[in-house]
């Protein structure tokens, strides 16, 4: 098998069977198949002769990776070759123009970008120290048509789409000869063998399960296994399990990142005795991280690397920073009675009851977006808009200090729990006369987990989806506070969403410079409605 590129945008396909074949190489069958969908089927005769030859157009397909699969008659593959397909019609234009340069430490800099007439497109934007090295191997041009669809590593794949176009041509068709291979099991489409999944799509978040694992243990219906869950900024929730006959166990419809200490606790421990062997995972592993009994006397958190979040102090588990901070007094506490609504149920929340009989205090929320640009707000995360970043404000300046359980919430928390899970609250006696006073709520299902963590069975860590990485855009105002803080950022500005459309084909963004950039690297990756990618690079600096 042979493969041709053409200069009128084909390829001619030739294939040569030895003069000694059998009658199943005398008729030959070549499928082309382009991203996993079969764009031609032709017929090779060679009845008459050992060679044959067809030609295949090409120049109305899309650029990407083509492969040649030759078949004897009784349709079994013979060889293969795959090329790759480059019309030059997978971009779009975007130009981004300098509106405001300011170099200086902290200055204040806008930028704008537009797109051409036509679909809509969906882009991302990043502003980097231009002084700093950048890779420049890959990019989202050589990861969609290039590396995600051939099989193996390749170098440097953004090198062949540049500037160059002959030599690159050249030299990607000698990575297509060396990559690719046998893509698609042939035979295992002809037996109509359909590919395994080791994991399934994440339709439903992630899904907690475990086993319980004990000689000559039974379960019944009667028997389950009481879970608290302690995230990393040391959120708690409760979960109760029932245990299968076959001692499984399993949540589903879980989110959390990083990790997830648990505390567990059976309702039968005496059904398992000290030698049983519990097992947790996520859908996320593929192997499960075994579980600490409580009599364990040498456990340590520290097994499990940055999941620390808590520790074993004489058989208690206990926080290692306290948020709560013990007051010197109590001045009173309060047994709330909630109301009640036409269907004699308890549905105020929190929030409400507290806004509707503490009047006097002005309590914490989260900041709005619709006070983003508020001079007090010094670092502010992107905010996904097409009209450009903004400062997102600091939290609503407040008089009280809120603790549920001991960690510190604002409203917008309380909005989202009922006044039915409230136990009493507590108004704190203030440590100074300049620190806030400090309400602290202790829920119905703090008692719970006091329970379970002094009658518990063992502790397990599993993991979570990994963090999302925050770049913070700081709001300076020229202020002494300014000058006293120090900025080393190497990404100046970050926003992975902005929607342009043909009403609105120009947005201009703004940033701030850090204490030491003299050049700034811009980078603007998408896609449009149509399907075409675009990728700029383009370094800002005084004088141009």
């Amino acid at each position: 098998l042979a493969v041709q590129r053409d200069k009128d945008n084909a390829f001619t396909v030739h294939v040569q069977r030895s003069q000694q074949a059998g009658d199943n190489l005398k008729f030959l069958t070549l499928i082309c198949t382009f991203h996993q969908m079969v764009v031609a089927n032709l017929r090779i005769d060679l009845r008459s002769g050992n060679e044959g030859q067809v030609r295949v157009p090409v120049d109305q397909l899309p650029t990407g990776v083509l492969a040649f699969s030759v078949f004897d008659t009784d349709m079994l593959p013979l060889a293969e070759r795959v090329v790759f397909i480059n019309n030059h019609q997978f971009a779009f234009h975007t130009q981004v123009k300098t509106e405001l340069l300011n170099i200086n430490k902290k200055g204040k800099n806008e930028f704008s970008i537009e797109i051409p007439e036509g679909f809509s497109a969906n882009l991302s934007v990043a502003v980097t120290d231009g002084g700093l090295v950048a890779d420049s191997s890959r990019n989202i041009i050589s990861d969609l048509l290039l590396s995600g669809d051939i099989r193996g590593n390749i170098t440097n794949p953004a090198f062949y789409f540049s500037a160059n176009p002959d030599s690159a041509t050249n030299y990607l068709d000698l990575v297509m000869q060396t990559h690719g291979w046998r893509r698609i099991k042939w035979e295992d489409v002809a037996a109509g063998k359909m590919p395994s999944f080791s994991h399934p799509a994440d339709v439903e978040y992630l899904m907690v399960r475990g086993q319980v694992s004990a000689p000559n243990a039974h379960f019944d219906n009667s028997d389950s296994i009481s879970l608290l869950l302690i995230t990393k900024d040391h959120k708690k929730s409760m979960l109760s399990l029932p245990i299968r006959p076959d001692g499984s166990f399993l949540q589903q419809g879980m989110f959390f990142y990083d990790s997830v200490q648990l505390v567990y606790r059976l309702n039968h421990p005496s059904k398992v005795g000290s030698t049983a062997d519990i097992n947790f995972q996520t859908s996320l592993l593929a192997a499960a991280l075994p579980g600490s009994l409580a009599a364990e006397p040498n456990f340590q958190w520290s097994r499990v690397p940055d999941a620390m979040l808590e520790k074993e102090i004489n058989g208690m588990l206990a926080e290692r920073n306290n948020y709560s901070r013990q007051a010197k007094g109590l001045d009173y506490v309060i047994t709330p009675h909630a109301k009640k609504d036409s269907l004699k149920n308890t549905s105020e929340t929190i929030a409400h009851y507290l806004e509707g009989n503490f009047p006097g205090f002005q309590f914490p929320y989260q900041p709005k977006e619709s006070q983003l640009g508020a001079e007090d707000g010094t670092y502010a995360s992107f905010q996904r808009n097409a009209a450009g970043p903004k400062p997102a404000a600091t939290a609503t300046k407040s008089n009280i200090y809120l603790l549920v359980d001991g960690m510190a919430v604002t409203m917008d928390d309380l909005k989202q729990m009922s006044m039915k899970e409230v136990l009493f609250l507590k108004f704190q006696q203030k440590a100074s006369p300049k620190d806030l006073q400090t309400l602290a709520i202790t829920t119905r299902a703090s008692l719970d987990q006091t329970n379970l963590l002094n009658s518990k069975t063992g502790f397990a860590v599993v993991g979570g989806y990994t963090p999302a990485k925050e770049f913070y855009v700081p709001q300076y105002t020229g202020g002494t506070e300014d000058e006293r803080t120090s900025d080393f950022r190497s990404t100046l500005y970050w926003n992975p969403r902005i929607i342009l459309d043909k009403d609105h084909r120009k947005v201009t963004l703004g940033f701030f410079n850090n204490d030491m950039s003299t050049r700034f690297r811009v980078v603007v990756e998408g896609i449009n409605q149509e399907g075409k990618l675009t990728r700029l690079v383009q370094v800002i600096k005084a004088g141009n």
